[in-house]
């Protein structure tokens, strides 16, 4: 049996987390050798129900068996020894002993991690993509959690730069790091999200195939990825968020941590007020994290090539309309009680605009301006 299915086999144990595995492989750090150890080398780390399990679990055919069955799925099982095992996890004191990987390789280079609130704002969805799509393009590799709201926001904007990079091989790709097992599509709601990340991204999890999420799981992988990055960007958090974990977590391993501020009466901005307070930096736009990464990027173009609403002419009515909208939705009737145009000519107007995608309707009759405002 080669060395990597022992390596399966220990990461394997059932009810024996990282730190025993590591504790394990201070006494003998080649798993093949303490597959075949006498049980009572373990007895002063085991408890008698880990003892049982570990007895319990030295059975070569059910191992190979099982590993066969994760190859079979796409699934990549990398050990701690593979060169495309994360460097920087390897500092830390509980590493996971191996990963599982659905997609493409885990790409070298710079990575920032970009984290948020699951209820997010519109506004905050659109901040995240925005840095998302823009940090891919300049090679960054974008990491996150694949959660509903700032997360999912961010892996879209990688993904989108990818697909619209003439060699999508330059753009920095995207990273998903999964607080349950490789194949469990948590959230639900990311279904689809899920397919375009085995397809153009990275899917990343220290737990084997069909392990539910958990709530015990998520600040392991918050260490992951904070541990994995070279920075990390908080967009909406919180008082009390996970995000802010993630991010204390970075300060301990000497990361840099950016937020982007928000208004002091909006709840979502407490956590990157707070966090600006303490000393992170301020995040208005991704040149400013390119930059701490050593990263020069290209002076924005002069010839009014952008499809915003800056570079277009727009008529009177046409600005009086635009100006009534933000990142926040606007229900159609709203605007034209603002703007005090007839209803055909607002509709014809926002229509316009949208042709141009400086403004999308986010659902039924709600507009909103779109991220290209950002640039």
């Amino acid at each position: 049996m080669e060395d990597r299915l022992y390596w399966y086999w220990l990461a394997n144990i059932k009810g024996i987390g990282t730190a025993t595995q590591r504790k394990l492989l201070s006494i003998c750090p080649e798993p093949r050798r303490l597959f075949s150890m006498d049980n009572r080398s373990f007895a002063p780390l085991l408890t008698d129900k880990q003892m049982e399990a570990f007895t319990a679990s030295r059975k070569i055919e059910k191992i190979k068996r099982e590993y066969d069955e994760l190859c079979r799925r796409g699934i990549v099982f990398l050990t701690e020894r593979d060169g495309e095992y994360p460097d920087s996890l390897r500092a830390l004191k509980n590493a996971p002993v191996a990963l599982y990987r659905k997609g493409n390789p885990v790409p070298d280079g710079k990575k920032v991690a970009v984290v948020g609130a699951r209820n997010c704002t519109v506004q905050g969805q659109t901040i995240a993509k925005y840095f998302g799509k823009e940090l891919a393009r300049a090679g960054v590799c974008v990491v996150s959690g694949m959660a509903l709201g700032i997360d999912g926001a961010a892996h879209r904007g990688a993904l989108d730069a990818r697909m619209e990079t003439g060699n999508p091989e330059q753009a920095g790709g995207t990273i998903g790091v999964l607080g349950c097992g490789i194949n469990v599509r948590y959230p639900l709601e990311h279904y689809h999200l899920f397919d375009e990340m085995e397809a153009n991204g990275t899917l990343l999890s220290e737990y084997n195939w069909n392990v539910r999420p958990n709530r015990g799981f998520f600040p392991a992988r918050n260490q992951i990825m904070s541990a994995m990055c070279d920075a990390i960007l908080v967009v909406e958090a919180r008082r009390r968020s996970g995000s802010l974990i993630t991010a204390d977590m970075g300060l301990e391993q000497g990361k840099d941590i950016f937020a982007v501020p928000g208004r002091i009466t909006d709840e979502l901005s407490v956590g990157c007020n707070r966090l600006i307070q303490q000393g992170a930096s301020v995040a208005t736009c991704p040149a400013e994290i390119l930059a701490q990464l050593g990263i020069r990027t290209e002076p924005a173009d002069e010839s009014g090539t952008k499809t915003d609403a800056k570079n277009f002419s727009l008529e009177t009515d046409e600005k009086l309309v635009y100006s009534c909208l933000d990142f926040e939705p606007k229900y159609v009737d709203s605007i034209i009680r603002e703007t005090g145009l007839s209803v055909q000519t607002v509709l014809s107007i926002l229509y316009q605009l949208e042709s141009r995608r400086c403004v999308r309707q986010v659902v039924n009759n709600y507009y909103a301006k779109t991220e290209s405002e950002l640039r």
